[in-house]
């Protein structure tokens, strides 16, 4: 018997994987042109648009999803936010870094201008 439901978890997972092959193959084009529209131009649109199917591959519901493309572009958009953000603490990072040197090289040479360090 435990063959049996092993068999039906392997049969659904592999539907599930034909899903999203399917969709993948329907949508990419529509998720490339989204994406070269509003990611910066720093970002490869096909990377983004994997990221778009990794993030749906994990779920075990995907049949079961009524109105998969706005699904499908919702979770585009997210994850266009999260690399707007990601690219945002960069950003931060670096501008923090920036003026902590500047700091560091004024202070060892006893240099004070203002606006300068």
């Amino acid at each position: 018997m435990a063959a049996k439901n092993t068999d039906i978890e392997i049969k659904t997972e592999r539907d599930e994987q034909a899903l999203l092959s399917d969709w993948a193959e329907q949508l990419r084009l529509p998720l490339l042109s989204y994406f070269q529209r509003r990611a910066p131009k720093t970002v490869e649109p096909d990377d983004l648009v994997q990221e778009v199917f990794i993030r749906l591959a994990p779920r075990a519901d995907l049949a079961t999803i009524d109105q998969i493309e706005g699904y499908i572009f919702q979770t585009a958009a997210r994850v266009l936010a999260d690399r707007f953000r990601k690219d945002q603490r960069k950003i931060d990072v670096i501008a923090s870094f920036d003026d902590t040197a500047q700091r560091d090289f004024c202070g060892r040479r006893g240099i004070v201008f203002s606006g300068v360090c």
